[in-house]
């Protein structure tokens, strides 16, 4: 697995979320998420991450969505099957709640369901 991009999603004026994407360079798939919260270091200018938590499946991710309401981060992922055995791909999404005192926990719903082969629900 390669790096694939690195993005922040701002709290607040001292405090952001990083999520690093790592996968397969040559099909832009991926297969791996890693969110940090970053914080200013002592040192002017430099800031710290701390691994949150390492998402990793054999699916790859097709959608990632963040949310903020009045006291968390929403963190919705999409991850498709990649169809090996029969035509038919099977999607699946869950979701993370990040709150500022740096917890970050997975939520029990996970659903799964079939796509159909040319659409894209």
């Amino acid at each position: 697995m390669e790096f694939l991009d690195l993005s922040l999603v701002p709290i607040n004026e001292k405090l952001s979320l990083a999520v690093a994407k790592y996968g397969v360079k040559a099909t832009s798939d991926t297969y791996c998420l890693d969110f940090y919260e970053c914080r200013p270091a002592l040192e002017p200018g430099e800031v710290r991450l701390y691994l949150l938590c390492h998402d990793t499946g054999p699916w790859h991710v097709t959608d990632l969505n963040i949310k903020r309401s009045l006291v968390e981060l929403c963190i919705t992922v999409t991850r498709d099957s990649l169809p090996l055995v029969s035509s038919n791909v099977v999607r699946s999404m869950y979701s993370y709640s990040y709150r500022e005192s740096g917890n970050i926990v997975r939520n029990m719903g996970e659903f799964f369901w079939d796509l159909k082969p040319g659409s894209n629900n």
